[in-house]
């Protein structure tokens, strides 16, 4: 009884963390036992809560994940604070649960975990009327006529970096320059003239210290991704424990949101001017900005608030994973010297020295198609992806609840022996040439780096396209090579895998 009455059942943090508790305690008691297998260290009542919590602050959850799916097979369960995550790598099934929208959706995760950041933004809708809604507005904005439009605009700020990178090496021929930065910096520079009304954010002229702005937006940027990813599947009273918090986002968040609404207020202000001088623009011009702030035939058009957390998702979403992507690409290149020179050997044979790709020109270069889609298997920018279970199901043949989440580890699948042989993890362009055993594992699911279905990332032509003309123009001018002892550890930190330490290299020039 004592006991009892020293317990401080009037302060509010402690009745509110023990009903908590109690509620976890309660579930995982009268829950239905599972017969999937969970991680050695994952304890009673609270799971692995620990080991998850831990990967996350110390930015290593993508290696803890790989680790647990080579241990566990191709299904098992991650506990956390008393709910499920069911974590899968089988290529069929993981299909199944992308294309599948009878039995399966993307639910309100990635909306909750991105709460006082952006909450309408095409890549985390949940399934239903209004991510079709966005869908039907912003996809024709990728058909061939806009992507086309990349392949100049790529050329123009590649050869503004290559430059700056020029001047640089003038003054120092040892100088390094952080890749990641730069492309980061490109790739943003890039989707802003070519996907949001012309948008100049002239980021890669930011690398010259005079013009360089006093606020970084690029960590904002990269502290809202962080958060997105660390609150991704955790309930909102945990944030304050992963420094996630409403009041940790509002700085940043409000430097982005000043940002998107600058963008929409000046293109809508062209918009206006050229309705007023009587210019009627082909709709096959119409950008990914043009298509949301100009009615549709049916006269369908966002809210300005919708318009905003758009921008901010093409800015957030849109380039990172680009400079994700080109990052390891090169990080491929300067790792294999010898697959840098064949495919500096291939481009020069197709475009010569200085020749200006073009989309004909890249039907051409084949060897640098092997490259992108070896490196992007490897190195994939998304992680993985998430489902939720519609019904009671059977996944890996194990039974799962309705209402469940299902997290798709693309990484782990395209990776996995089963399927890529004992060389899976091995940098080997020339697997490509097989295109029948490709196909094949493309068909089964083995390789979805831009994911499946009707949620399939709808800019991926766009980005394949950029990064190769990145890759061309950086080629065509310098060799890359990596200074020694860094930290390379590709990480998850928010939505997207990277190498956030940074890559430094030296460049020769190409004589």
């Amino acid at each position: 009884m004592a006991i009892l009455e020293a317990i401080p059942w009037g302060n509010p943090q402690f009745t509110a963390a023990f009903v908590i508790f109690s509620s976890v305690v309660a579930y995982r008691l009268t829950r239905p036992r599972s017969t999937l297998p969970t991680p050695k260290e994952s304890l009673p009542i609270i799971g692995s809560t620990y080991a998850y919590v831990g990967s996350v602050r110390r930015k290593n959850f993508y290696k803890y994940l790989m680790e647990q799916q080579d241990l566990l097979g191709p299904m098992w369960s991650l506990d956390v604070l008393g709910a499920s995550l069911y974590v899968m790598s089988d290529p069929k099934e993981a299909r199944r649960l992308l294309t599948d929208t009878e039995n399966f959706y993307r639910d309100e995760a990635f909306q909750t975990a991105c709460k006082g950041i952006t909450q309408y933004s095409l890549f985390l809708l949940p399934s239903g009327p209004q991510w079709k809604h966005h869908r039907k507005l912003i996809q024709p904005a990728f058909a061939p006529n806009n992507i086309r439009k990349v392949v100049p605009a790529s050329i123009k700020h590649t050869d503004k970096l290559m430059a700056i990178l020029a001047d640089m090496l003038a003054k120092n021929p040892r100088a390094e320059a952080d890749l990641h930065d730069c492309f980061q910096r490109l790739t943003l520079d890039i989707i802003g003239e070519v996907a949001l009304g012309g948008h100049q954010f002239q980021s890669v002229d930011a690398l010259i210290p005079e013009k360089a702005p006093k606020e970084n937006m690029f960590h904002a940027f990269e502290q809202l991704i962080q958060m997105v990813g660390d609150r991704f599947s955790l309930p909102e009273w945990t944030w304050g424990f992963i420094n996630s918090t409403l009041k940790d986002s509002a700085a940043p968040s409000k430097m982005l949101h000043d940002l998107a609404d600058n963008i929409r207020q000046k293109r809508q202000a062209e918009l206006d001017a050229e309705t007023a001088a009587g210019i009627v623009r082909d709709k096959k011009d119409y950008d990914v900005l043009d298509r949301i702030l100009i009615p549709n035939a049916e006269g369908e058009l966002l809210s300005d608030e919708n318009i905003v957390d758009e921008i901010i998702g093409f800015i957030l979403a849109g380039h990172e994973t680009s400079s994700n992507t080109v990052t390891a690409l090169f990080m491929h290149l300067m790792n294999y010297p010898q697959t840098m020179q064949k495919l500096i050997d291939e481009i020069d044979s197709v475009l010569g020295p200085h020749g200006e790709p073009t989309m004909d020109s890249l039907k051409d270069l084949k060897y640098l198609d092997n490259v992108f889609k070896e490196s992007i298997r490897l190195k994939s920018p998304v992680n993985a992806m998430a489902r939720t279970t519609l019904h009671e199901t059977v996944i890996c043949g194990h039974h799962i609840p309705a209402k469940a989440p299902v997290l798709i580890h693309i990484a782990h699948l395209q990776q996995d022996p089963m399927y890529w042989g004992s060389d899976a993890k091995d940098f080997i362009p020339e697997r490509w040439n097989d295109k029948q055993k490709m196909m094949e594992l493309e068909s089964i699911g083995a390789y979805m780096p831009f994911g499946a279905g009707g949620m399939m990332c709808v800019g991926f032509k766009l980005a394949i396209t950029e990064i190769k003309i990145i890759v061309i123009r950086f080629l065509q001018q310098y060799k890359p090579a990596l200074r020694p002892g860094q930290d390379h550890s590709w990480t998850v930190d928010g939505l997207t895998s990277g190498y956030r330490q940074g890559v430094f290299a030296t460049f020769t020039p190409r004589a």
